[in-house]
């Protein structure tokens, strides 16, 4: 347990966002998709300012790949996930202070002139060095997908979930919105397989990045019918 909680306060917020933010981008990098700021910083639960900051830092250090443009957003390549230790990822965003800071905070710390926890500080940081370089960001990004991501939902919920929608879809008696009930009950095989391979293609998540917009953009709307009629005008 000592070890544990030194090794939390050994870390600056800046770097556990910052870890966080790599699990994020890479998940979503094994699956070809490019994510922006917003979607991170909610994703993380992290103020976006903050989040901007740190991917700065990330981008400058040629962790992370920053894309301009209506498609851009933030990537990572498959095979840097791979190799990418932890050790590196300290290093670009809290630099050597996990190795040599004193544990007490105290500026005149070292081997000469100890704080009371010096020792014990020195055989953390010894086992701190030999994970962080045992540990890659892929190692990370998958435990965390296999046990908060794939075990919250699943197959069977999303089956469950398109009935309910089916159901609403049904009794609004919109037509352009049954139209594209049909084309999902044709295709909810495929959808629903998702869960299963986590893979998905350019014109899925094209057509959820205008969902998303057009939300934004009619946040607060208050005529139920209009949102409606706009978003069956645009996108059925």
């Amino acid at each position: 347990m000592f070890a544990v909680s030194i090794i939390k306060l050994m870390f600056s917020k800046s770097c556990e966002y910052g870890i966080r933010i790599l699990i994020f981008i890479a998940m979503k990098s094994k699956q070809e998709v490019r994510v922006n700021i917003k979607d991170i910083a909610q994703a993380i639960d992290s103020p976006r300012a903050f989040t901007a900051k740190i991917l700065q830092q990330l981008v400058k250090a040629d962790i992370v790949t920053s894309v301009r443009g209506p498609n851009g957003g933030f990537y990572m390549k498959p095979r840097f996930i791979n190799s990418l230790t932890l050790t590196t990822i300290v290093a670009a965003i809290d630099g050597d202070f996990v190795y040599n800071g004193c544990g007490l905070g105290l500026t005149e710390c070292n081997d000469v002139t100890p704080c009371p926890l010096h020792q014990k500080f020195n055989k953390v940081r010894e086992h701190l060095r030999e994970m962080l370089d045992a540990t890659t960001l892929e190692n990370l990004a998958s435990q965390l997908e296999q046990k908060f991501f794939n075990t919250k939902q699943g197959k069977d919920v999303a089956l469950t979930k398109l009935a309910h929608w089916y159901k609403d879809v049904e009794e609004s008696g919109l037509k352009s919105f049954a139209t594209i009930m049909n084309t999902v009950k044709i295709n909810y095989q495929r959808i629903v397989n998702y869960f299963e391979n986590r893979s998905t293609n350019a014109a899925a998540e094209s057509f959820n990045a205008k969902i998303k917009a057009f939300r934004a953009q009619f946040r607060g709307v208050r005529n139920k019918e209009y949102f409606l009629y706009r978003l069956t005008q645009i996108y059925a």
